[in-house]
């Protein structure tokens, strides 16, 4: 039986990660675009804006009520090593898909979508652990 609160948590999680991609999409195209930086230089800078928005949504708002381990700045930083696994993914699809001849918004999308399915079952399971009950 799937547990209420997990199931409200992961609906909350991918409502995040969706106006994060939001977050990474824009950026990344105001950055190419409007401040004509290269690919190479506006995703990272794109990759961690959204992180920094999806961590501050995610703390206040998908894993609220649970009572977690550690403080802000530990998950922080346990956010940040998932993100920055999956966004060297994301990252790593983008310049593969973009060298081959794909559109790189599309292609950037791609990455995103991959590296998304592994940061749930992390974050869920490490970032916002919940504390033993003694």
């Amino acid at each position: 039986m799937i547990n209420r609160q997990r199931a409200i948590e992961f609906l909350r999680f991918c409502g995040v990660g969706s106006s994060g991609v939001a977050v990474n999409l824009g950026a990344y195209y105001a950055l190419t675009r409007a401040a004509a930086l290269s690919i190479e230089l506006a995703a990272p800078i794109a990759i961690e804006l959204s992180v920094l928005w999806n961590f501050r949504l995610n703390d206040t708002w998908t894993f609220v009520a649970r009572q977690t381990e550690g403080r802000l700045f530990a998950r922080l930083a346990r956010f940040h090593a998932v993100s920055l696994g999956a966004g060297l993914l994301n990252y790593v699809i983008l310049l593969v898909l973009a060298s081959a001849g794909w559109w790189d918004v599309s292609a950037n999308l791609i990455g995103i979508g991959v590296a998304a399915v592994m940061k749930f079952a992390i974050n869920s399971s490490w970032t916002w652990r919940e504390q033993e009950v003694r």
